[in-house]
């Protein structure tokens, strides 16, 4: 026998003692590392391991080491079910190699357990045992033999202590589990009971499951517990438990959710609430509907002041209708108030010019019949009056004209070097009795513009006839300054300067209002209206510019206003001055030219033929319009001067005959009125009228109005 190689006796005390190491402790680690020191301390093995299946899938898959001596040498803890041990281990048979064997290398296992030689035993199915010894003899088949038995309480051992193993952890994993689904319930629970919503829910017979507290103090519950298999007909909302039934088989069967219902509900103390309810099918984990889950909202509050305001919302679309109402019947008052303004303000226009146009004429005439100095100058203060007379109405139709949104600009090419050099003829003769040198800036445009030459010397006079008025002595300048902008147009900026009394401060907010004037007491020194700064405010801003002034009292005032002019395309061409005055050119030239005057009122109609018969015009008198169609039906005339406002046919509807009169298309109409508006001048140029003159006529502006139609051809 060799010197290695046990006897009888060892061997059983061999197998006895490992039969002794085995099945001593549950812990599986403790059952190999007691085997497997026990196994080395009586063999000459260097090396000696035991790997065990990683998993249930069978014999083919991977084995881990369960425990190694020594354990430091053994670089893996797993082997792939490739691995040559695995595919060994699954022979169920032992095997041993020695290192002069065929093929030994292949099994590289020298990671595993050192020595020369080494042989595998199977663990049954569930692993080996891997041993190494220096001497190849060790393993021999009646040594791998006598290990059987062991090696089976061995395994048997170890599938017990790895179950053991499993099952605690398995325990571990399921008391973690259950304190994790234990945490989530109390965290669902919670959050069901302290939202702010009502929760509840049911079985498929609508009996109550649970609830969360909010829900059990509506049903007039002291704890969820109390509604648990109750059903809505035990509760105090019984009237309405079929319906709610019938509520919940619809979600049931039809497995789709309502969401968002308002409904009325009367609580247990018999409060009336409104509630926003939803319902949805309760399904169990295989996703089959077991019940209802139903929650809702006390939207009492906001039902009530949802009511309150379509209450309100209707109480002021009524307050609206009745409103808008007062408000038509308020707008129908004011146009009616509207119109019987401009029919009050046309008549009084009428009334007031028709007698002025007697005043001024009769002073022309009795001026032109020859007067002593004293007699004349008394006319001249009769004129001025009179024309003062008519500045006052003037300006209070341009005031009602602009505030009642009537106010018509024209748009013709302003000559400014004629304008300004007419506005110092005017100006003047309000200077000659004071010390004041007038200088005026007559600088021309950079080009030509289009605008209301009118209203812009109609704004200059008025400043300047203020300078006038308030400076006793002294400088009045006129400047003008052009701005050109982007859009073509050209700014143009007026100012008035003077050494007058100067205006104080706390009066200057007030100034350019109408009716105001810097001094309102009773005893002023200066007259006026108060309203040609106002007019002239509101004229600027219509033409696009604006007015003010800068004064210090007792150093004189500025006064400016600036308006925006079109560009013209057309050259301003200067005027020829007439060599005589248009009442001789008519006169010499056109005396034989046969005009036709209608007027209806004897003293105008007197100062109109006076006027005529001075530049040797023999006019055909008619004193209504109705007398002037049968005239003009029997005679031809080259000329019709026709009064507006007329006894049995106006000025208008007389003027639509004579048109319709054979040989009567192209004469000259031109109307005579005392209505100044231009909705009056509107509608004689639609009758077909040619021209516009305004009473009082003065007999300048009615020669030069006759020249200019009878020198014009007629087609």
């Amino acid at each position: 026998m060799e010197r290695n190689e046990p006897n009888i006796q060892e061997e059983l005390l061999l197998l006895y003692e490992l039969s002794l190491s085995v099945g001593q402790t549950l812990d599986p680690d403790t059952t190999c590392r007691e085997f497997l020191r026990v196994l080395m301390a009586k063999r000459n093995l260097v090396g000696a391991s035991i790997w065990w299946r990683a998993n249930d899938e069978g014999a083919a898959s991977d084995l881990r080491l369960l425990h190694g001596i020594p354990r430091a040498q053994i670089l893996f803890e797993r082997l792939s079910p490739g691995h040559p041990l695995c595919l060994l281990a699954a022979s169920g048979r032992p095997h041993s190699r020695t290192g002069s064997d065929p093929g030994f290398d292949e099994y590289d296992i020298g990671d595993l357990i050192p020595g020369g030689s080494w042989a595998v035993y199977p663990l049954g199915s569930e692993g080996i045992l891997l041993m190494s010894s220096p001497s190849a003899s060790l393993f021999t088949p009646r040594m791998l033999g006598q290990l059987r038995s062991v090696t089976n309480k061995l395994t048997t051992a170890l599938q017990g202590s790895l179950a053991y193993a499993r099952l605690r952890e398995s325990e571990a994993t399921l008391r973690e589990r259950s304190r994790q689904l234990d945490d989530s319930r109390r965290l669902l629970q919670a959050v069901i009971d302290t939202a702010p919503l009502r929760i509840y829910w049911k079985d498929r017979n609508s009996r109550y499951l649970g609830c969360n507290p909010p829900f059990a103090r509506d049903a007039g519950k002291n704890h969820p517990g109390e509604l648990i298999g109750k059903g809505d007909e035990d509760m105090f909302w019984k009237e309405q438990a079929e319906l709610h039934r019938s509520d919940d088989r619809n979600i049931i069967e039809g497995g789709q959710p309502r969401l968002d219902r308002e409904e009325p509900r009367t609580t247990g103390s018999g409060k009336p609430v409104w509630l926003s309810t939803s319902k949805v099918p309760l399904r169990d984990s295989q996703g089959q509907i077991v019940g209802v889950l139903g929650l809702y909202e006390d939207i009492t509050a906001r039902k009530l002041a949802q009511m309150e305001l379509e209450r309100y919302r209707s109480q002021l679309e009524q307050r609206v209708e009745e409103r808008t109402r007062q408000l038509a019947e308020a707008k129908e008052a004011a146009e009616i108030a509207n119109v019987a303004k401009s029919a009050f303000l046309t008549n009084m226009s009428h009334e007031i010019r028709t007698p002025l146009n007697a005043i001024l004429g009769m002073a022309h005439l009795v001026r032109r019949s020859g007067v002593n100095p004293q007699q004349d100058a008394r006319l001249t203060k009769l004129e001025a009056a009179g024309e003062h007379l008519l500045g006052v109405i003037n300006a209070i139709l341009d005031l009602s004209k602009i505030e009642a949104g009537k106010f018509e600009l024209r748009r013709e090419p302003v000559d400014f070097p004629a304008m300004l050099d007419e506005v110092r003829a005017l100006i003047s003769a309000n200077l000659d009795q004071k010390p004041i040198a007038l200088r005026i800036d007559t600088q021309p445009p950079p080009c030509p513009l289009l605008g209301d030459a009118t209203r812009i010397r109609q704004a200059l006079l008025n400043y300047l006839s203020n300078a006038a008025k308030f400076t006793e002595a002294g400088l009045i300048d006129v400047g003008i300054r052009y701005t050109p902008q982007q859009d073509g147009s050209v700014d143009v900026r007026f100012e008035v300067r003077d050494t007058g009394v100067g205006i104080a401060p706390e009066i200057m907010p007030r100034l350019f209002r109408a009716f105001e004037q810097a001094d309102n007491s009773t005893t002023r020194r200066y007259g006026g209206t108060g309203l040609g700064l106002a007019i002239t405010r509101k004229l600027a801003r219509l033409m696009g510019g604006d007015a003010g002034a800068d004064s210090r009292l007792g150093s004189g005032s500025t006064f400016w206003f600036s308006v925006r002019l079109e560009k013209s395309q057309v050259e301003i061409r200067e005027s020829e001055p007439l060599r005589d005055s248009p009442a001789s050119i008519l006169a010499r030239g056109y005396d034989h030219h046969r005009i036709l005057l209608v007027e209806d009122e004897p003293l105008n109609r007197e100062i109109i033929h006076a006027f005529l018969l001075e530049a040797d015009l023999t006019p055909r008198i008619a004193e209504d319009g109705l007398q002037a169609l049968q005239i003009a039906g029997s005679e031809n005339f080259d000329l019709i001067l026709m009064d507006m406002q007329m006894p049995r046919m106006d000025g208008v509807n007389a003027t639509r005959a004579i048109r319709a009169l054979p040989g009567y298309q192209r004469t000259p109409i031109i109307a005579l009125t005392a209505n100044a508006f231009d909705e009056d001048r509107q509608l004689c140029l639609e009758a077909g009228m040619n021209d516009f003159l305004t009473k009082p006529v003065k007999a300048r502006r009615l020669y030069e109005t006759i020249l200019r139609w009878l020198s014009e051809p007629q087609e």
